[in-house]
This record gives structure tokens, C-alpha cells and sequence, in this order.
């Protein structure tokens, strides 16, 4: 059975593959930020539910740090792993393309590009690379940049600011590198202490990490969002 990557881009109903439904027992090692008590490790849960009807049973292990999760499934203590497609690139780089900076503005072109993995057979013989194949796409938000200082509302002003940059994202040093800015390497776990504590001054999250990751505490009386989103 081809080994499969969920993404936390990706729609999970996607996961009842005929190669599943012949199992017994799968390992599904599901990352989410809150652990057991979080929205996508729950959402697992109700897909657990779903596999009984399929005759699988879904062991599902919740992670609260993203690498391990991938490093478990690469090393094959999963038979599927649930990501962000950032994390998942070692896997397959084609699908979290859509991650790309600036490739989807709108959630309307989002859909359009999802939409499109699942109608034309030659995009989706795409989501299989090697023993890896995503089975599906979670969208959970657009991205934006979080500011501790309002005042910088244009490129040039980030120049020598310094930016929590998810480092193992090829593309990330190289735009925080075009603007002048300094990367600060950080994850989806340290995002949120570097930005609040003053360590960086700006930081990137998709929408939905405003409240558990508490940026209102770096954004303060003195910081703001950008509007334009940077990518999905």
C-alpha cells in the first residue's frame, strides 16, 4: 500500500482511498498545535469514524511538534502523516506549491486550485511522489504578517527588521533575503514566544494562529496586521 501524506492544506475525506479500506490498522500521527484538545486532531477523530465504515481502524497519535510527526512518518512509524505542506515538502513539492508565496490571493482561487487536483487526472497523478501520495487538502487560512510597529506599511521599511522565518521553507529565506530584512529561523512552535517576547519585529501566520499562538500580545497598542495576505 502506497504510503499516504495528509496535509493540513488538504480536504481529508480524501483519505478513503481503496488502498486503506483493505487494512486492518493504520497509524495516522496528526500534528496539532493544541494537542489532543485541538480542532484538527479532532477532526482526525471524526475521520477515525468515518474509516470504521471502510473496515480500517485509524490509530491516531496526536503531536504537538510538527517535525517529529514528519520525522515519525519518514521513518515509518506512520502510514500517513497530517502537516502543514510546508513541512511536508521533502515528500512531495508539487502540492504544497499552493503554499506559494503570492500564488493564491483569494480564497476563490484557492478553491479553483484544489478543485483542480481532483478534476484533471494529469494534475492529480502530481500529488504522487515515490511511496508518497497527498490524499487530500485542509485549507486553514490565508497568511499574514504580524507587526509589533504599525508604522512600517511598506517593503522598503523592512529593510534590517528582523523577521521569525520558517527556515526549512526554501522560499522563505529567499523573500525575507529580497526585502532587506534579517531571518530569525523559527517554527510553528516558537513563532509565537519570538514575536511576543520582542525578539523579532515581524512575524508570518495564517489567520487562525492569532488567537493560540496570543500575537495580540506582540501586536500590543502599537503593532498591526497587513492586509495582503502573503500566501495560503
Amino acid at each position: 500500500m502506497r504510503r499516504t501524506t495528509l496535509r493540513i492544506l488538504l480536504a481529508l475525506l480524501a483519505l478513503a482511498l481503496p488502498g486503506l479500506s483493505r487494512a486492518d490498522t493504520r497509524v495516522l500521527c496528526a500534528f496539532d498545535p493544541a494537542g489532543k484538545s485541538g480542532d484538527y486532531y479532532k477532526m482526525m477523530q471524526d475521520l477515525g469514524v468515518e474509516a470504521q465504515t471502510w473496515g480500517t481502524t485509524l490509530d491516531i497519535r496526536a503531536y504537538t511538534d510538527e517535525e517529529t510527526a514528519a520525522k515519525d512518518y519518514d521513518a515509518g512509524h506512520c502510514d500517513a502523516v497530517l502537516a502543514t505542506g510546508v513541512r511536508l515538502q521533502r515528500f512531495n513539492r508539487f502540492s504544497s506549491t499552493i503554499e506559494a508565496i503570492g500564488a493564491a490571493p483569494t480564497y476563490t482561487i484557492l478553491k479553483q486550485a484544489i478543485e483542480s487536483l481532483n478534476k484533471y487526472e494529469s494534475a492529480a497523478a502530481r500529488l504522487k511522489s515515490g511511496d508518497h501520495e497527498t490524499a487530500g487538502i485542509l485549507p486553514v487560512g490565508a497568511v499574514y504578517l504580524f507587526l509589533r510597529d504599525r508604522n512600517i506599511d511598506t517593503v522598503p521599511e523592512l529593510a534590517g527588521k528582523r523577521i521569525a522565518t520558517m527556515d526549512y521553507d526554501k522560499a522563505a529565506p529567499v523573500m525575507v533575503d529580497r526585502v532587506g530584512a534579517v531571518m530569525v529561523p523559527a517554527d510553528l512552535g516558537s513563532i509565537g514566544p519570538k514575536f511576543n517576547n520582542g525578539d523579532v519585529d515581524a512575524a508570518y501566520a495564517s489567520a487562525p494562529a492569532y488567537k493560540p499562538f496570543e500575537l495580540w500580545r506582540g501586536i500590543g497598542t502599537k503593532g498591526g496586521i497587513v492586509k495582503v495576505p502573503l500566501a495560503q
